[in-house]
């Protein structure tokens, strides 16, 4: 595991838009899983910059969107789909974009769909992640088993409390589509972001607690080829000796 400390939120934004770069301009990077939230806001906007500058080619990309609240219509303000236009989608060239439609009424298609449509791909190339303050992954709450796939999740009270500060009382969705611990696992690389002291509990347990499905971020420790970039704030309670290794 590749473990990356920033001094500040712009500098690990910065940081993770290089990487980005370093790794589409390699070529063996074309299927990618972007997440959505509050950590990888400055990421997009850096990407973004970079793409109009002439700093990256995005046409060989494939763009999936990592998970979708449920029910919800992707015009919604509240929606993932119309986060990652916004930020993103809208002011690139990428080959295909791809994400859960959180409005259709049969679920179990979407979901079997997009579990498939990854399949033909031959898994993703590369997922980037954040962590929620429960240690989920995408939508995968605690007690997500390892081998679960692209599904129709119900959110956790302690999500649904995090959320409530983004909605009207009373339209707080309840579920979600998303990838499936499998699906993220399976991909080639992964990087995980995390900034901010809400998210050190999380990343002290990734480094240092026990890999268990009351965790999910935990079985990333597992992967073969994991990244992580943090600032100082997130990786405050690292332990003296992972700190020694990365300095």
């Amino acid at each position: 595991m590749k473990i990356s400390i920033e001094k500040d939120y712009d500098s690990l934004s910065n940081k993770a838009a290089n990487r980005f770069i370093e790794l589409v301009e390699s070529g063996k990077i074309k299927d990618i899983a972007f997440p959505t939230g509050n950590t990888p806001k400055l990421f997009y906007k850096k990407l973004v910059e970079f793409y109009k500058d002439e700093k990256v080619n995005l046409s060989g990309v494939s763009g999936f969107l990592i998970d979708e609240y449920y029910p919800i219509k992707k015009e919604s303000k509240n929606s993932f789909n119309y986060y990652i236009e916004k930020k993103f989608f809208t002011h690139v060239k990428l080959k295909k974009k791809y994400s859960l439609d959180g409005n259709n009424p049969d679920f179990l298609a979407e979901c079997k769909n997009y579990k498939e449509l990854i399949e033909k791909k031959g898994g993703l190339d590369l997922v980037i992640l954040g962590v929620g303050e429960n240690g989920h992954i995408g939508f995968n709450e605690p007690g997500s088993e390892y081998n679960s796939r692209v599904r129709l999740v119900e959110l956790k009270n302690s999500t649904l409390d995090i959320n409530r500060a983004k909605y009207d009382a009373g339209k707080v969705p309840k579920y979600a589509l998303t990838l499936g611990i499998y699906e993220i696992f399976k991909a080639k690389k992964i990087i995980l972001l995390a900034s901010g002291s809400s998210k050190s509990e999380r990343i002290r347990d990734l480094f240092n607690g026990h890999i268990s499905s009351s965790l999910p971020v935990s079985v990333l420790r597992l992967h073969s080829d994991m990244e992580v970039i943090l600032d100082k704030e997130a990786a405050v309670l690292l332990e003296d000796q992972i700190m020694e290794l990365i300095n």
